[in-house]
């Protein structure tokens, strides 16, 4: 709601979440919701998502704390054809969707930022989905070559 009172009072300012816990949001209704942000911004909103480590959070919320990260990854493939296509046909291990459309415009790229540790795994995570990268605190006690890691990594998706 915020956001889209600032989006329609502001030309130049650009607004991004900090920072989603993706796994456990149902992927239609935030495409829907990212999407309508996007068009009412004109284009100004990032979406920053990550996965979170709190076993009670995943609990309360009925989901599965241990397949987080597959999950994630899924829903990011989700997202973007729900932004890229006016209706998507898909089969996959945590979503079905049969022609499912949720804008009849062209949509503003709504680029995603992972908020993320350090950890290789991670990094490479970022590196193969993200479009950008928010460090949970400081990189540097922990983080000796993030910006190699993520390099390489792009480098083997062929960015």
């Amino acid at each position: 709601m915020t956001f889209s009172y600032l989006a329609a009072i502001t030309q130049r300012l650009r607004f991004i979440t900090s920072i989603l816990i993706l796994p456990t949001w149902p992927t239609v209704l935030l495409a829907k919701q990212a999407a309508e942000l996007a068009l009412f911004s004109g284009g100004r909103f990032d979406l920053s998502v990550g996965v979170n480590w709190n076993a009670a959070e995943y609990q309360a919320l009925g989901q599965d704390l241990h397949d987080r990260g597959r999950r994630m990854e899924e829903q990011i493939e989700v997202l973007r054809l729900l932004w890229s296509q006016p209706f998507v046909t898909f089969d996959g291990r945590y979503h079905k969707l049969d022609k499912v459309g949720i804008s009849r415009s062209a949509l503003p790229a709504i680029p995603l930022w992972f908020g993320t540790e350090t950890g290789e795994r991670a990094l490479r995570r970022v590196a193969r989905l993200a479009d950008g990268w928010m460090s949970l605190g400081d990189p540097a006690p922990t983080c000796h070559d993030c910006g190699g890691t993520c390099r390489r990594q792009a480098a083997i998706r062929g960015h």
